[in-house]
């Protein structure tokens, strides 16, 4: 803490430690707001006080590890890509989805040298952080990045829902992964691109061979192979079919339902498994 000091006791030492201050206060004084995730959140000066250091000529910098540090904390408490998230399902009220590749993280080397620059500055700045992720809106601002929407996909009730801007646009019954080695993964996903007439191929574990089947509609939501597509193997979809006819983790679509899950979809939109 420096105290107020007469001009006339002043030494070259007191002199020295007053113009530190100065420079501390001239870059702590900076206000900089993010708004993210329902929520501003304004930076503390006692938090960019311990970004402040001194060269060997006394003047001061900020060092870019301790900024870096502090975007570190930032991305831990705010950003969605690997925390968990309530969502309101259709049948099954509000629960609980696991994370996978939906969702933004801060970019790093980017915020903090925005952040330095804003404090060097010395300029009031409210934005949205800089960041990385899969977000349809391109809007971290809100609570829920993954709005009204997408499309759900029940494991429990084996149904599929798409919505547009929170309304139901398409529902139908679907088969999902055959327990217990390729059940379809749970979480917060996005579609990836959409192709028609694929070729799904790989390899299936349960039964130690090869496959290569073809669909007309493939939207994978995964880098690993799991997607939706239309099963025209399948007779019956729903209930249990599951637990015994189950797919290779995909979701299988009836074919007469999947031509218009197709055209709804996009590139990008959030698919959400639970």
């Amino acid at each position: 803490r420096i105290e107020k000091i007469s001009a006339k006791a002043l030494t070259k030492e007191d002199e020295s430690i007053v113009t530190k201050w100065q420079q501390v206060k001239s870059l702590s004084d900076t206000k900089i707001t993010y708004t993210m995730s329902g929520q501003e959140v304004t930076i503390p000066a006692v938090e960019i006080e311990k970004w402040i250091f001194f060269n060997s000529n006394g003047d001061a910098y900020l060092d870019e590890a301790s900024v870096q540090a502090y975007v570190a904390e930032l991305d831990a408490q705010y950003a969605s890509l690997y925390q968990p998230r309530q969502f309101q399902s259709t049948l099954q009220g509000v629960v609980t989805i696991d994370p996978q590749i939906y969702g933004w993280t801060f970019d790093y080397e980017a915020e903090t040298a925005a952040l330095i620059s804003e404090v060097y500055a010395g300029e009031d700045v409210k934005r949205q952080p800089h960041y990385k992720g899969n977000i349809f809106n391109n809007d971290i601002t809100q609570a829920d990045d993954i709005g009204n929407t997408h499309v759900e996909i029940d494991l429990n009730f084996q149904m599929l829902y798409v919505y547009i801007d929170g309304e139901m646009m398409l529902s139908t019954q679907v088969v999902t992964g055959l327990p217990p080695l390729m059940e379809t993964i749970p979480g917060a996903w996005h579609i990836l691109y959409k192709e028609r007439d694929a070729t799904l191929e790989g390899f299936n574990i349960q039964v130690e061979k090869e496959y290569s089947t073809p669909v007309e509609y493939w939207i994978p939501f995964d880098w690993e192979g799991m997607g939706i597509h239309d099963a025209w193997w399948q007779s019956t979809f729903g209930g249990n079919v599951w637990t015994y006819a189950g797919s290779n983790g995909c979701i299988n679509i009836p074919v007469d339902v999947m031509p218009k899950l197709f055209d709804l979809v996009e590139t990008g939109m959030p698919v959400i498994i639970f």
